[in-house]
C-alpha cells in the first residue's frame, strides 16, 4: 500500500458526515476512494451498506479489484457502478411498478436517432423535405429527462415549433410502448420509481447507507438527484469533484452540483487535495498559470514533489502537414534515442478532424497509432445485427430489433415488416405473439413468410445460457452466409467479428446466463471504457482523453477557432462560461502529462475554396498559450 499524505489520510479517516473533496489532477483521488472503502469495512461497516458511483465500467471493475485486493478477498458485497448500470439494475427488478416490463430494451444514442427518425416516418413526414433536425430533438428530450422537467416544460422546449413536439411525445409514447430506455430515461424513470414508491426509497436509503461519487463535476442533474434521494436519510456521503475539469456541458453536466451539494447539506466540510503525484512541477506551473484565469477555479494549492523535468516545448509550424511530419519524427526519436515505448505517448486535439493529417504522418513513418473515434466494435452492422437477434430474444415488442433482423430476409420490403408491427400494437401483444398467430391476421403471401420464419427461428428451449442463444439464432437467420453473399471483398472479417461477439457472450455467461444481464452489459459500454491496445501511440480528442496519463503529451492545433472553438466564441448567450469550458478543456489535455509536454499552433490552415483548389489562410496562436505563459505577449 502507497502511503497517503495528510490530506488524503484525513478523507480516508472520515465514516459518518458529508464531505466535498476537491480533488485537483493526478492528486491520487482513486487510491483515496479505494482506501476508504476499505477503511469503511474495517472500521466495521457492511458491505453491503456501501454504494460507490463511477462514470465508467472500467472504473468500477478496476476499483472494485483493488479494494478487493487491500482487504485480501475475492469479493465484497459492496456495490460499485455507473449511474447508469445502477438505475438499469433497479428498473429491471422493480419497473414493473412504474408500468414497465422487467426484461426490457435499453437503447443506445445511434438506436435513439433511428426510432425518432422511424417515429417521423409514421407520422408520415420526410426529414429532408420537411428539414426536421433529429438532434435538435434528441437533445430537447434527453436534457428534459435529465433536468426532470415537467410535461408543460417538454412543451415550452418546443415552443415555436409543433412538428417537434409531436414527434418527441410519439418517440416517448413508442418507447414506452417498445419497453424500452434510453439512457436518460433510465436515470430520470428511476427518480420516478424512488419518488412514487416510498417503501422502495426507504429500502434503498437502508440498504446504500454509506455512499461516495467520483468525478462529481460531470454529473447532470438527475445525477445529483438520485445520491440525494439515497442519501437523505443517513447523511453519509463522500463525493469527488474539480470544477476546473468539467467539460461535459455539451453532454448536460453541471459543476455546479458541487456547490449546490454544499448547499443541500450545510454542514459538509470541504477537503482539498493539492498535492499532484503525476507531472513534473515545469508541466503543473503550465497548468496552474492557465486556469488561475477561470472565475470559477477553486485554488486547493496545486503542488508536487516529482523531480524537475523538462520546459514545456512551445512550437509554431507553417501548417498542419508539417506539424504532423514533426511530431511523427520526434515520436520516432523518443523511441530510438530515448527508450520510450509508442504506448507512453499520446497526441490530443480539440476537434478529431485534425487527427486525418496526423494519421498520414504517422502511418507513413511505420508508426503505430490507435485512434479513439465514435466508432467501435459495437457499432459494427454485423454486431448490430447479432445483439439484435439476441435483444428481440429478450424483448418481442423491441420494433426497432424487429424491424433491422427481419430486413435481413431476402424480398421483405418495409411495408411488411409495417403490417406485423401494427397488429402487434393494435392488439396490444409482442410482436412474436403476432408471427406464431399470423393467419388470424393476414391472408397477405409476403407478410405471413417473413412471419413464420420468425416464429421457427424464436422457437428455441428456456434453458441455454446467452452464448448458446447468440450462436443459436446466427445459425438459424443463415447470417454467415448472407454476410458472405452481402460483402464477398471483405466477409471473413464480419465473421471473425461475430465469432468474436459470441465468444463475449460465451465468457460472459461464466458470470450470468441471461440474455437481458449481458445485453445491459454492452448497453452501458461506453467510449471512456475503451483501452489503448498495444504499443501503440494514442490520438485523442481532449474530451476523450479525460481519465488518462501518459509519460508524453502532445497537444495540436493550439488556435483562435479551434480552441477555443469557434462555437465558443460565438456564443452570445453565455460567452465567458464558453470560454471558461474551453479553458478546462485545454488544462485537462495539460495535466495528462507526466513527464514531457509538447503544444503547438500552426501559422495558416489548408481550406477547399469554391472550385475545389486547397488554398491557405492565416491562423493565429490561441490566446490560451498567452494565459499559460507558453507565448510572451498577444500577437495581434
Amino acid at each position: 500500500m502507497k502511503k497517503l499524505n495528510p490530506q488524503q489520510q484525513e478523507a480516508v479517516d472520515k465514516v459518518y458526515g458529508s464531505y466535498m473533496v476537491l480533488a485537483s489532477p493526478g492528486s491520487g483521488k482513486t487510491e483515496l476512494l479505494v482506501e476508504r472503502v476499505a477503511h469503511l469495512i474495517k472500521h466495521g461497516i457492511n458491505p453491503e451498506n456501501i454504494l460507490c458511483v463511477t462514470f465508467t465500467n472500467k472504473a468500477a471493475k478496476d476499483m472494485k479489484e483493488r479494494i478487493c485486493k487491500r482487504l485480501g478477498a475475492d469479493k465484497a458485497a459492496f456495490y460499485i457502478g455507473t449511474f447508469h448500470a445502477l438505475c438499469a439494475n433497479i428498473l429491471r427488478k422493480y419497473g414493473d411498478r412504474i408500468g414497465y416490463h422487467t426484461s426490457f430494451t435499453i437503447i443506445d444514442q445511434n438506436d435513439q436517432k433511428e426510432m425518432i427518425d422511424k417515429t417521423i416516418r409514421l407520422l408520415g413526414r420526410k426529414k429532408k423535405d420537411d428539414g426536421i433536425d433529429i438532434h435538435n430533438i434528441m437533445n430537447n428530450v434527453n436534457m428534459w429527462r435529465e433536468n426532470l422537467e415537467t410535461e408543460e416544460e417538454l412543451e415550452d422546449r418546443f415552443t415555436d415549433n409543433d412538428l417537434y413536439l409531436l414527434i418527441a411525445k410519439n418517440y416517448l409514447k413508442e418507447l414506452k410502448e417498445q419497453n424500452s430506455f434510453d439512457f436518460s430515461a433510465l436515470l430520470s424513470e428511476t427518480v420516478r420509481l424512488l419518488r412514487e414508491n416510498k417503501d422502495l426509497l426507504e429500502r434503498f436509503q437502508e440498504r446504500f447507507q454509506f455512499i461516495q461519487g467520483d468525478e462529481f463535476q460531470d454529473t447532470n442533474y438527475v445525477q445529483f438527484e438520485l445520491l440525494k434521494l439515497f442519501s437523505d436519510k443517513y447523511k453519509n456521503i463522500m463525493l469527488v469533484g474539480d470544477i476546473s475539469q468539467s467539460i461535459y456541458r455539451f453532454r448536460n453536466a453541471r459543476y455546479e452540483n458541487i456547490t449546490d451539494f454544499m448547499q443541500h447539506y450545510p454542514d459538509c466540510k470541504q477537503l482539498p487535495l493539492g498535492q499532484n503525484y503525476r507531472s513534473t512541477p515545469e508541466i503543473l506551473q503550465v497548468a496552474d498559470k492557465l486556469i488561475k484565469h477561470n472565475s470559477t477555479h477553486v485554488d486547493v494549492g496545486l503542488h508536487t514533489q516529482n523531480s524537475s523535468g523538462e520546459d514545456v516545448e512551445c512550437n509554431e509550424f507553417n501548417d498542419p502537414k508539417e506539424e504532423s511530419r514533426w511530431i511523427a519524427r520526434k515520436i520516432k526519436n523518443l523511441v530510438e534515442e530515448y527508450g520510450y515505448e509508442y504506448r507512453d505517448m499520446a497526441i490530443l486535439y480539440r476537434i478529431n478532424n485534425l487527427s486525418l493529417e496526423l494519421q498520414t504522418a504517422l502511418a507513413y513513418e511505420g508508426i503505430p497509432f490507435n485512434c479513439i473515434s465514435g466508432y467501435g466494435f459495437f457499432d459494427k452492422k454485423e454486431i448490430k445485427d447479432s445483439l439484435g437477434f439476441l435483444r428481440f430474444l429478450s424483448n418481442p415488442k423491441d420494433t426497432l430489433a424487429f424491424h433491422r433482423i427481419s430486413s435481413l430476409f431476402h424480398g421483405i420490403g418495409v411495408k411488411s415488416i409495417n403490417a406485423i408491427e401494427n397488429f402487434a400494437k393494435k392488439d396490444n401483444k409482442s410482436i412474436l405473439e403476432v408471427c406464431g398467430n399470423i393467419e388470424q391476421y393476414t391472408s397477405k403471401t409476403k407478410v405471413a413468410k417473413i412471419a413464420k420464419e420468425m416464429s421457427d427461428i424464436y422457437h428455441l428451449e428456456s434453458n441455454l445460457d446467452v452464448g448458446d442463444y447468440l450462436d443459436l439464432l446466427v445459425e438459424r437467420f443463415k447470417y454467415k452466409e448472407k454476410l458472405q453473399l452481402a460483402y464477398p471483398d471483405n466477409y471473413q472479417e464480419r465473421i471473425e467479428n461475430v465469432e468474436e461477439l459470441i465468444n463475449n457472450a460465451t465468457d460472459f455467461a461464466q458470470k450470468s446466463k441471461s440474455v437481458e444481464k449481458y445485453l445491459q452489459n454492452i448497453a452501458l459500454i461506453t467510449a471512456s471504457d475503451k483501452e489503448n491496445d498495444g504499443d501503440a501511440v494514442l490520438l485523442s480528442s481532449g474530451h476523450s482523453s479525460k481519465g488518462c496519463e501518459f509519460p508524453i503529451v502532445f497537444v495540436v492545433g493550439l488556435e483562435e477557432f479551434l480552441l477555443p472553438s469557434k462555437f465558443a466564441i460565438a456564443d452570445i448567450e453565455n460567452p465567458q462560461e464558453a470560454i471558461e469550458e474551453e479553458t478546462r478543456v485545454f488544462y485537462v489535455m495539460l495535466t495528462r502529462a507526466e513527464k514531457r509536454l509538447f503544444v503547438s499552433y500552426c501559422k495558416y490552415r489548408p481550406y477547399r475554396d469554391k472550385t475545389g483548389f486547397i488554398r491557405y489562410k492565416p491562423s493565429h496562436p490561441s490566446r490560451f498559450l498567452f494565459e499559460a505563459g507558453l507565448l510572451d505577449k498577444k500577437i495581434s
